[in-house]
């Protein structure tokens, strides 16, 4: 039975839709996300190589459509509510190396639950982060395929502001962080089945970024280790590399950008994945949940001419499990990404993207396979402050035919994919957006499952150095083969944050609640999160 959260959404966006004006201290001239006299961020590394959540970003995105053939592409640029990878505390993603433009934590918080984040798809599939220039990203744990886009790692030239650290080109950066959190189901059991526990998680990170005066080339490295210790399950004490530990090289040849990246991140948290509860696997195997996967590839991007810009990529995925259970889940994937893109008004771009993946598990208990999606994509600046967003695709996948020790389901997705979502900018220090995605992810005892999921995320400022953020979200998922799984699954999530630009350190309290309904008995459950976090920059 679903919940109804069509209202309070309503009445929020309704709200945010009354004022149509231009958002005070925000430029008439930039993306409505950016700070008068900031420049916009460029987007984050995707969790997956293949498809993403949404929209692509243009490779033409800010490149005046009066620019001569041959000019040099700009980073693909994020500018909407997106959480970042494991830090629910801050909505929207900054990229490492640039100043944050959100009222919250910078970007290189402490990790938080994954609950509501981003980058959380804990290596489940290729199938994630549809969308990277314009930011949305619908990876909840599972990894969704929809409509293509140009997948982007390249989050820009780093900028010194950043960096506490200088000696000429190279500068470098400090911060650390620890986080308490009670969390009253940890095993994601049924109501009989629950246990709680509390957890202590401190963190350590550093940056460093090497940016010549020429201006194309740089080199950036982020790294952040923490560890997770809890009070009464030994068993989940575990080192946590942070969704920020990555490193990207930029350069250019002749007239076209390039961009090669590796980022690496630990998933030690279930809660991500909608498929797994305790009555699925089992407790001993649910608390030993830890997975670590790796991305590295190439991006280049060229322009053709003033109104047409290309692009093409290629990335190599490995995901493994770091206990000897959800070794099956073990695989690489390789895909191969190129799009064009074109902005034939100064308020609409349009494109065309698709996106190839090739999948190999290496345990050979799970059916191998190809997964590909083609699809149109645009974007539409309404006003300075609304922005309306939309992309449709046929995804189509190719599992290998069941052998004697792999997985009996012999399901294949094709289908239409579809996102489609509203970003609006309002007052003086809020934005919000709502976002409608179809799709599906891989699956953990089936080849794949189908997902429909509707999200909506509000940011602003409360009161000085005060803010507040805040998610609600519903997923519809139904798993491939004979007598698979249908489940909803209902989230919420609402933190405060105090930070002054002007202090090294910041604070923040947040509260997460995750319901799962299914068909399966033993399935369900609900888990009540309350976190809080403190960190300082060096």
């Amino acid at each position: 039975m679903l919940a109804s959260t069509s209202l309070p959404v309503a009445l929020l966006i309704a709200k945010g839709l009354m004022s149509s004006g231009t958002a005070p201290g925000w430029s008439q001239n930039s993306d409505l996300d950016v700070p008068t006299g900031q420049t916009r961020p460029a987007a984050g590394p995707t969790t997956s190589p293949l498809l993403p959540t949404g929209f692509p970003a243009s490779p033409v995105d800010s490149v005046p459509l009066d620019s001569q053939p041959g000019t040099p592409l700009p980073s693909l640029t994020s500018d909407v509510l997106v959480p970042i990878g494991n830090n629910p505390t801050s909505v929207f993603e900054t990229p490492t190396g640039q100043e944050s433009t959100s009222p919250l934590l910078p970007v290189d918080a402490p990790p938080g639950p994954e609950v509501g984040t981003a980058d959380s798809d804990n290596g489940l599939g290729p199938f994630s982060r549809l969308y990277d220039g314009e930011g949305f990203s619908e990876s909840f744990g599972h990894s969704v395929f929809t409509p293509a886009y140009l997948p982007s790692y390249d989050r820009g030239t780093p900028t010194r502001a950043r960096y506490n650290l200088t000696v000429g080109p190279l500068n470098a950066r400090l911060y650390g962080a620890v986080e308490f959190e009670y969390n009253d189901n940890i095993n994601l059991g049924d109501r009989g089945n629950r246990h709680s526990d509390f957890s202590i998680t401190p963190t350590a990170g550093v940056g460093i970024s090497w940016i010549p005066s020429s201006g194309r080339q740089s080199v950036e490295l982020n790294v952040g280790v923490g560890y997770r210790w809890y009070l009464n399950h030994s068993e989940l004490n575990s080192v946590i590399i942070t969704p920020s530990t990555s490193a990207q090289y930029n350069f250019g040849v002749g007239p076209v950008k390039f961009n090669v990246h590796d980022q690496m991140s630990i998933a030690i948290d279930p809660i991500a994945q909608g498929q797994i509860s305790s009555a699925s696997v089992g407790r001993t195997s649910l608390l030993n949940y830890r997975r670590i996967n790796n991305t590295l590839g190439i991006r280049g991007d060229w322009r053709a001419s003033s109104l047409i810009a290309v692009g093409a990529g290629y990335d190599y995925k490995i995901d493994r499990s770091l206990t000897d259970q959800f070794k099956a889940l073990d695989h690489d994937e390789h895909t191969f990404s190129a799009g064009v893109y074109s902005d034939p008004t100064p308020r609409l771009r349009v494109g065309l993207a698709g996106t190839y993946t090739i999948i190999n598990y290496t345990q050979n208990l799970k059916n191998s396979g190809t997964v590909w999606t083609l699809g149109p994509n645009a974007r539409f600046q309404v006003t300075t402050n609304l922005v309306l967003l939309g992309a449709v695709g046929y995804t189509a996948s190719t599992f290998d035919a069941p052998t004697a020790n792999s997985s009996l389901d012999t399901s294949n997705f094709r289908s239409v994919s579809y996102e489609a979502g509203i970003r609006h900018h309002f007052l003086r220090d809020w934005k919000h957006e709502l976002m409608v995605t179809r799709g599906a992810s891989l699956g953990i005892e089936s080849n794949f499952a189908d997902y429909t999921t509707v999200r909506y995320e509000v940011e602003g400022r409360i009161v000085g150095p005060l803010s507040l953020l805040g998610q609600l979200r519903w997923e519809d998922f139904k798993v491939s083969g004979q007598g698979g799984e249908h489940a909803n699954r209902y989230l919420l999530y609402a933190g405060l944050r105090y930070h002054r630009v002007s202090q090294p350190w910041s604070a923040g309290l947040g509260y997460s609640y995750v319901l799962k309904e299914s068909n399966v008995p033993g399935q369900d459950y609900y888990q009540n999160r309350v976190t809080l976090d403190l960190s300082y920059q060096f």
